[in-house]
C-alpha cells in the first residue's frame, strides 16, 4: 500500500536530522518521511544566504500532501515554506519554535540589541556561536538525558 501523505522533519541550529531517529522511526509506520539536514553554511558568513538557499532549493521538492514538522529554527523555516507553498501543506507543527525573537510590547522575547549581537556572532565567528548556544542546553540535557528519554518514548508510544 502506497503512502499518500509525507512528514517532513526539520531539525534546530546546532543539530541534524539524527535528532529525529525516534520519531521517524514511529512515523515510517503511517507516512512517508523525510528528515532535512540543515547544512553548517561553508564559510562563516553566509549563515542567512545558506537559509535563503536551503528554503529555495527545498520548495521545489516538497511533494503535494505534505506535513512539515520543525522545531527551532526548524520550524521557523517550515513556517516560511508554509507561506510560501501553502497548496502544499496538509499541516504544520512547529515545536519550541517562536514566531518572533523580539521583545515587543506585547511578546516576550530578545532584546533588539541582543538579537543584533547573535546576528553578528553567527556572520563572524558561526562554529563559536554554535558552541555557545549548544552549551546553554548542556548542563539540563547531562542531567536529565534518561529522563528525556523515557518521556519521549512515553509521548510517542
Amino acid at each position: 500500500m502506497k503512502k499518500q501523505i509525507t512528514v517532513i522533519l526539520i531539525h534546530g541550529l546546532g543539530f541534524n536530522k539524527k535528532i529525529w531517529f525516534f520519531l521517524k522511526k514511529k512515523l515510517k509506520k503511517k507516512f512517508n518521511v523525510i528528515a532535512l539536514n540543515l547544512h553548517t553554511p561553508k564559510k562563516k558568513n553566509n549563515f542567512y544566504l545558506e537559509l535563503q538557499k536551503f528554503i529555495r532549493k527545498k520548495i521545489l521538492k516538497i511533494p503535494r500532501n505534505s506535513i512539515l514538522i520543525g522545531w527551532s529554527l526548524g520550524g521557523l523555516i517550515a513556517t516560511i515554506l508554509t507561506f510560501k507553498i501553502q497548496k502544499k501543506i496538509l499541516l504544520l507543527i512547529i515545536i519550541a519554535s517562536s514566531p518572533c525573537f523580539m521583545k515587543k510590547k506585547s511578546w516576550i522575547g530578545l532584546k533588539k540589541k541582543n538579537i543584533k549581537k547573535l546576528k553578528k556572532k553567527l556572520i563572524y565567528n558561526y562554529e563559536n556561536s554554535i558552541k555557545n548556544f549548544l552549551n546553554l542546553q548542556k548542563n539540563i540535557k547531562e542531567k536529565n538525558d534518561k529522563k528525556i528519554i523515557l518521556l519521549y518514548q512515553k509521548i510517542i508510544n
